[in-house]
């Protein structure tokens, strides 16, 4: 899921049409943008997430990747401000001589995705084989490496496989420009006491 979740700005004409479906379900005509200003908050949200939810259908449609958590409100490359995609190779050139920090956390949001804490072996295998098929027995060799003091069964989905992925990936696209400044990284591991340690190194931490 490495790409899944790699930053992407998404076009300026993907942008135009959501901001002309916001406009349709208000019944507003272009020509007409600025009563949206008039539309109160409550309105002109679902007004938002209906739009939001047409697109990404026809997009899905159209066989259009609808990435990371689904579409939402968000810059655009327009050509102008915003020249490139951020993971462009021009965009990282641009960025060059700035040296960058990444970090993530170990168990992200484990708690809400991964096996129950209580999980037997079997169960957490089962889970494991059903999420990555014929690729389990490498991922669990994997994980237990990269953690061997990790005893607990439910530890082996409590990994953060949405994030860092995709920050690795950006470090090493980075970190390979000839001659460009330093890239450092960090991984969070503290392991949180609160709630029976059910949150462990978990989102924002």
């Amino acid at each position: 899921q490495s790409g899944a979740f790699r930053s992407a700005m998404l076009d300026k004409k993907t942008t135009q049409a959501i901001g002309t479906e916001v406009l349709k379900e208000l019944n507003i005509s272009a020509d007409k943008v600025d009563e949206i200003q008039k539309v109160p908050f409550e309105k002109l949200s679902d007004a938002g997430k209906k739009a939001l939810k047409t697109i990404a259908d026809k997009m899905k449609a159209e066989g259009k990747p609808v990435i990371g958590f689904g579409l939402s409100w968000g810059p655009s490359v327009d050509g102008e401000v915003l020249p490139y995609q951020l993971f462009s190779n021009e965009a990282f050139e641009l960025s060059k001589n700035i040296p960058l920090l990444i970090g993530t956390t170990k168990n992200e949001f484990a708690a809400f995705r991964a096996a129950p804490a209580n999980s037997t072996q079997e169960q957490v295998l089962e889970l494991v084989k059903k999420t990555y098929g014929a690729k389990a027995d490498a991922y669990v060799a994997a994980a237990k490496k990269a953690y061997p003091e990790d005893t607990k069964p439910s530890a082996l989905l409590d990994i953060d496989v949405m994030f860092r992925p995709g920050a690795v990936a950006q470090a090493k696209q980075k970190s390979a420009l000839s001659g460009g400044a330093p890239v450092y990284m960090y991984l969070f591991t503290w392991q949180s006491p609160v709630m029976d340690g059910k949150y462990k190194a978990v989102h924002c931490m």
